[in-house]
């Protein structure tokens, strides 16, 4: 077992990625808190949204 040393959680393996911190509500409040750069950043694979027209 691996501890994390900033966060103290314990994960098989070592050094595992992982977010330290309290887990967002849902995505939208998770997307929101990012900077504005990562916010926009495409999601490979997956195509860009289309802007709305009104």
């Amino acid at each position: 077992m691996w501890k994390c040393p900033k966060c103290q959680r314990e994960f098989k393996n070592r050094n595992q990625s992982h977010f330290c911190g309290e887990k967002e509500n849902n995505i939208d409040t998770y997307i929101a808190d990012q900077a504005v750069e990562v916010q926009k950043t495409p999601v490979p694979g997956k195509p860009p949204k289309k802007s709305k027209k009104y």
